[in-house]
């Protein structure tokens, strides 16, 4: 595995972006390569990432972008819960129940 260092000029890295991240890049005519996990952060300088030594090398011209850890980056609200209260009220001569109860829980980043 090598590693790449790519300079940048002018430009605000994005806020989220941080060591650990994998560093992508998408040539002129489309093809995406993974380069490899972020390994340094010089803001608004550089960032230098490990990439296979088999992988082209990008272009002044290709746009370069970053992907999250879904494992390291999840987010929603931790420690938290709900309390649901369910009441039936039966007619004369019918007993009260409940059929079925389910919820749905969404990761999201």
């Amino acid at each position: 595995m090598d590693s790449i260092t790519i300079s940048f000029s002018g430009i605000t890295f994005n806020v989220s972006l941080q060591v650990g991240d994998v560093a992508f890049f998408q040539n002129s005519g489309g093809t995406v390569y993974m380069m490899g996990p972020i390994t340094d952060i010089v803001e608004g300088a550089s960032i230098t990432c490990d990439i296979p030594s088999t992988t082209p090398r990008p272009i002044i011209s290709d746009f370069i972008f970053f992907v999250k850890d879904e494992e390291i980056n999840k987010t929603g609200l931790a420690g938290h819960y709900g309390i649901a209260t369910l009441e039936c009220t039966p007619g004369p001569g019918e007993n009260p129940e409940v059929y079925a109860i389910s919820t749905e829980v969404n990761l999201s980043s």
